[in-house]
């Protein structure tokens, strides 16, 4: 991954960056990517280089939402400056029963946001009906739970739900109502993913779903992502977010501390929950064990890693989730 996006900094985005730099000067800017065909696949914010001995990415200067199009983003824009509120929290937690670390990040979540402004559904309870019958009333709407795209037919994309069920970009185009959502979560695997041989103006990804539905604003993912990333990355993002850092803002510092989190520090995380109370389902020691477990091959180290090593620098930790819209 990182070789791909090494050659795609240097053959396409080199020069823009140095136009950007001579232009804007230090700092971190706010920076909107409308990726055509099959730059929609890739993280462009994890674009890197090596300067001064040091490795560097986009995302370290700038903070950066993506759109489907500038018509789209458009009318996101018109949304989002009617200033909405940020109150009610409706969360779909670990409906399949199968996703441990999906139970932290929504605890972490809900305990963020306090218990009286925040709906989970937590296991059995995430059923389509709940979803869709309580995430009108919803200011931020979280999906912790899987997520496939169907390249075939993108339209039959599914958010796996309880009791077998799902909801698909379809049924979100055709009967999610989000008249107040600020911000919507596809906390799941592939939910930013697009077929990059479309020839709409828009492509067609699970994000588009809450887009049209009403949200100016959805976090999704561009690949399969970890359980125990995804889980931590969750839960500094609301935090970030409750301290009313921008929606792009929270996702990127969020990205940029999974990232520089070292394993001392995620040993120190893992160890405290799992000191405290178990889960709605699973004993948090037993979701340590299964997190760590879940790593890839190379990082199954993580556990005897020297203190100041970093579990989760490669971007398939980190790089996975987008801001769409505003």
């Amino acid at each position: 991954m990182e070789a791909r996006l090494d050659a795609l900094y240097r053959e396409l985005l080199l020069p823009v960056h140095q136009r950007l730099r001579a232009t804007l000067g230090a700092g971190e800017h706010p920076l909107l990517v409308v990726p055509n065909r099959a730059l929609a696949l890739l993280p462009l914010h994890a674009c890197g280089w090596d300067e001064n001995g040091q490795r560097r990415y986009w995302i370290d200067e700038f903070v950066i939402r993506y759109a489907p199009s500038l018509t789209l983003f458009r009318i996101l824009w018109a949304r989002e400056r009617e200033r909405r509120r940020r109150e009610l929290l409706l969360a779909v937690a670990n409906p399949t029963g199968d996703l441990p670390f999906a139970e932290y990040e929504c605890e972490q979540i809900e305990a963020c946001w306090g218990g009286a402004r925040a709906q989970v559904l937590w296991h059995e309870q995430g059923t389509r009906h709940a979803v869709l019958t309580n995430a009108s009333a919803a200011h931020l709407l979280h999906f912790a739970c899987h997520g496939v795209y169907d390249l075939a037919n993108p339209l039959e994309s599914p958010l796996l739900l309880a009791n077998g069920e799902t909801l698909t970009l379809g049924a979100m185009l055709e009967q999610l109502n989000l008249p107040h959502a600020q911000l919507v979560t596809l906390s799941a695997c592939e939910t930013a993913l697009v077929n990059p041989a479309e020839q709409a103006d828009e492509h067609f990804g699970l994000t588009l779903g809450p887009l049209y539905a009403g949200a100016p604003t959805v976090w999704g993912t561009l690949w399969a992502v970890a359980d125990v990333a995804t889980g931590l990355l969750m839960g500094k993002a609301y935090e970030l977010l409750g301290e009313g850092k921008s929606k792009a803002a929270a996702l990127r510092e969020a990205q940029l501390w999974l990232r520089d989190l070292t394993a001392a520090q995620a040993r120190a995380i893992l160890a405290a929950q799992a000191a405290g109370q178990p889960t709605q389902a699973v004993a948090l020691a037993e979701v340590a064990r299964m997190a760590l477990a879940q790593l890839l091959p190379e990082q199954r180290r993580f556990a005897v890693m020297d203190a100041s090593e970093r579990p989760f620098a490669h971007p398939y930790y980190w790089a996975a989730f987008q801001c769409v819209g505003v």
